[in-house]
């Protein structure tokens, strides 16, 4: 790693892992070539960026090959750097019919899932998996098991959350002590400035009695934040080249977004 960057590196959560204040995610950014792409990841290594995330669901693994493909391509020792995953909305892109077992956090889904994530990823181990959303048909000691085997057949070193509810991780937390498997280190919500309510409200006695981490997401609302997409959206963004974020943040209602352009500007 270039010794002349300025990044800062933190414990994650309540463990001894390492990893740089900024991290490095490819949610939608997987349509550029692959050399564009090591070029990318080329740049966050020497800016100190050491923590890479990704997902089983980003273009249906697309997201975690092209990740362990520009990986490689730096020629980095393994012990050097922090990959994560995400396991929870399936494998088979080609599916007609409504998934049964492939998506979820059952045990199934959760094994089967991480092998596929480590075939695409081209690796032995995944540092930290998260469980991507909180799965009501599977119970949290289900989940608590998987992540108990996994960590001890040497698939994934850590574990955590993504948008779960507070209660449900304090559930796990207590049903890992229970079962001796190592707690959740970490959960990764949304956070902006216009979505506040689970960083600064819902989780912070999970974070000031259980020291868990947070890696957060879309700090700039997709690109809204930024103010090129106020009133009418930039063509060639990511709001005219994937439609569905609009309707993930509201921002398909005009009046809605309005009204957000309006509480940004004061």
């Amino acid at each position: 790693m270039a010794s002349e960057n300025q990044m800062e590196y933190v414990n994650l959560g309540n463990s001894g892992l390492m990893v740089s204040r900024i991290g490095l995610g490819n949610w939608l950014t997987t349509d550029s070539s692959q050399e564009e792409i090591n070029k990318v990841y080329k740049a966050a290594w020497d800016a100190g960026v050491n923590f890479f995330d990704t997902a089983e669901m980003y273009e249906y693994h697309k997201g975690e090959r092209v990740m362990g493909e520009a990986i490689r391509s730096l020629n980095i020792p393994r012990s050097e750097y922090i990959v994560t995953t995400k396991l929870f909305f399936g494998n088979n892109p080609e599916k007609k019919e409504v998934p049964r077992n492939d998506v979820g956090a059952n045990k199934k889904h959760l094994i089967e899932g991480m092998n596929k994530s480590l075939e695409s990823l081209g690796m032995d181990h995944i540092d930290i998996v998260y469980v991507h959303r909180y799965d009501y048909t599977s119970s949290t000691l289900e989940v608590c098991q998987a992540m108990k085997q996994l960590i001890k057949t040497g698939k994934t070193f850590y574990w955590g959350t993504s948008e779960w509810p507070a209660i449900r991780i304090m559930e796990a937390i207590k049903m890992c002590d229970k079962i001796d498997c190592p707690r959740p280190i970490v959960e990764q919500p949304m956070y902006n400035y216009l979505n506040r309510q689970k960083m600064e409200v819902e989780y912070a006695v999970l974070f000031d009695d259980y020291k868990l981490g947070a890696t957060t997401w879309s700090p700039l609302m997709s690109g809204f934040l930024t103010g090129k997409s106020n009133k009418e959206f930039v063509a060639g963004t990511r709001f005219t080249d994937y439609p569905i974020l609009q309707y993930m943040w509201g921002l398909n209602d005009q009046e809605h977004r309005q009204k957000l352009v309006d509480k940004l500007d004061k």
